[in-house]
């Protein structure tokens, strides 16, 4: 069985959970593709490939999304958008190599690949089973404009939106956000802190910066040190190789020189035991940064956001006591300390995760595709 899996690099967390699906269609010794939809349509299908087995090529561009501002508008409306026909005009290349490559199904973890194979669909006349992972907890506007034969949800609040539009209940099925197993089968607290050399009776904030301003994050940290003693740790969690890091190194090193309570760290295969070490976790509204945190059972603060996606996910798990919802920097650092304080909240919090928290979204996702296919 070969599977293909469009995922692109919007700034989200989306490739992480296309990763999660190629880890857990390996581990059944399914031959997997991860592959960037936006690469299509213009001769480059080989360039489109940044995955294969077991390799995975860094270089994936970040895209442009000021559209997203209109989509909301667009998708009241049922007019077609401008996202669907760029998204459309790679609709002919995509269904060639799909053949081409003899995949037996094709699922997409981003909008931009399910508009895509919608279009391979209804222009080219594919025929392989498609399939729509949603890697968000708000409803993404111009989902109505896709039509792929099945969808995966994060959770059941999502469903009634999408029976209102017009995908009906024997379409989906509720499995989570797919997030590898170094989250869902990730250390305890104290296993990560004797790992990190960390003191069990510290108290620890991690900032993962993915999505987040460095001046943002700068404020926040500035913030945190002020409100806290010195038997606090800021663990600052960024891309070392990014743009970002380089600016927000400088900006600590200026604001916060020498503070010893504020420690950098890299992106790396053990940001689970950093997250696992944590008391609590700041990061972006980002569905499968959440999903990561609630697996691993860490009280969040989601950042106030002007992302509409982002807010849209902020606002549905905060509504449903996963998370708290910072209006500020200064809210987020107070809401934050708050959790530390308050321990019966956290632990609340922490128990609603687990009830929320899927073990094995991904596992259970490709295990209903490979009975599908071999039906």
């Amino acid at each position: 069985m070969k599977l293909l899996i469009l995922s692109c690099d919007t700034g989200d967390g989306s490739p992480g959970a296309a990763l999660a699906l190629c880890e857990a269609a390996e581990e059944r010794g399914i031959d997997c593709t991860l592959a960037d939809p936006d690469k299509f349509g213009r001769g480059w299908t080989k360039s489109a490939v940044i995955y294969s087995g077991k390799k995975l090529k860094k270089n994936v561009p970040r895209l442009y999304r000021a559209v997203y501002s209109a989509s909301g508008l667009l998708d009241k409306a049922g007019i077609t958008s401008p996202l669907y026909i760029a998204n459309a005009s790679k609709s002919e290349e995509l269904a060639e190599y799909i053949k081409l490559e003899s995949f037996d199904a094709v699922i997409a973890t981003h909008l931009h690949g399910m508009e895509a194979l919608t279009a391979a669909k209804r222009r080219e006349g594919l025929r392989v089973p498609t399939y729509g992972v949603l890697t968000e907890y708000a409803y993404v506007p111009l989902m109505s404009e896709t039509e792929l034969d099945f969808y995966f949800v994060p959770h059941r609040g999502l469903a009634p939106k999408l029976m209102d539009k017009g995908i009906g209940p024997d379409r989906f099925r509720i499995t989570g956000i797919p997030v590898d197993r170094r989250f869902t089968e990730g250390p305890s607290r104290s296993e990560a802190r004797n790992f990190l050399v960390i003191p069990k009776h510290k108290r620890v904030y991690l900032i993962n910066t993915m999505g987040l301003k460095p001046a943002y994050v700068t404020d926040l940290c500035e913030y945190l040190t002020g409100l806290e003693k010195r038997d606090a740790l800021i663990y600052v969690l960024a891309d070392r190789e990014s743009e970002i890091y380089e600016k927000l190194s400088k900006k600590l090193r200026k604001r916060l020189p020498d503070e010893p309570m504020l420690q950098t760290a890299a992106y790396s295969e053990k940001e689970n035991f950093y997250i696992a070490a944590a008391d609590v976790v700041i990061n972006a509204a980002d569905g499968v940064l959440c999903a990561r945190n609630a697996a691993l059972g860490r009280p969040m603060v989601l950042p106030h956001t002007v992302s509409g996606t982002e807010s849209g996910n902020a606002e549905f798990l905060a509504k449903r006591e996963l998370c708290l919802k910072a209006k500020s920097a200064w809210d987020c650092a107070i809401k934050a300390r708050r959790l530390l304080d308050d321990r019966a909240e956290a632990e609340r919090m922490v128990s609603i995760e687990r009830q929320n928290a899927f073990t094995d979204a991904a596992g259970k996702i490709i295990e209903h595709i490979a009975e599908g296919i071999d039906k």
